[in-house]
């Protein structure tokens, strides 16, 4: 199944230039102009990764980046900027499972970027698929352990 990211900058021209570089990796993508339309999207489908920016107009990308993290907390969200600080840096980065990237973009770090944090996602899901089968396996075997052979009872 495709990876579904929404992409949300008030620059169309970065927005597009996002969208068409993820799009041309085989992900679905979509965009959004502002928060309020980003938050209106993300209710809408079960995206995987957010990618947005920081400074726009109505609802700034922190804001969203809260909003989102309500909703659905493990969700992976990018946050991109061109006024870099440590204060902001460090404010996106106490959230879990967010990166910060500064702009000028550059695409093919942010192409890397995405595939690395959905390759990490993959892995987890992976293991905590292969521990649920593993419990389930466990729990029949603890049921004939507590019972007695022939259906008697223990005494």
């Amino acid at each position: 199944m495709k990876k579904k990211i929404l992409v949300v900058d008030d620059n169309v021209y970065i927005r597009n230039a996002v969208i068409t570089a993820l799009k041309a990796e085989g992900y679905f993508v979509m965009g959004a102009q502002n928060g309020n339309t980003a938050a209106s999207i993300f209710n809408k489908f079960d995206f995987d990764m957010v990618i947005t920016d920081y400074e726009m107009e109505e609802v700034g990308g922190l804001n969203l980046l809260k909003r989102i993290k309500r909703i659905k907390p493990d969700i992976d969200v990018i946050m991109m900027t061109a006024f870099p600080t440590k204060e902001l840096r460090s404010r996106v980065l106490s959230y879990q499972n967010t990166h910060f990237l500064c702009k000028p973009l550059d695409i093919e770090k942010l192409r890397n970027i995405v595939y690395m944090h959905f390759q990490r996602k993959d892995k987890m899901d992976a293991a905590e698929t292969m521990m649920q089968k593993h419990e389930a396996e466990k729990a029949p075997e603890a049921e004939e352990k507590d019972s007695e052979p022939d259906g008697k009872e223990s005494s």
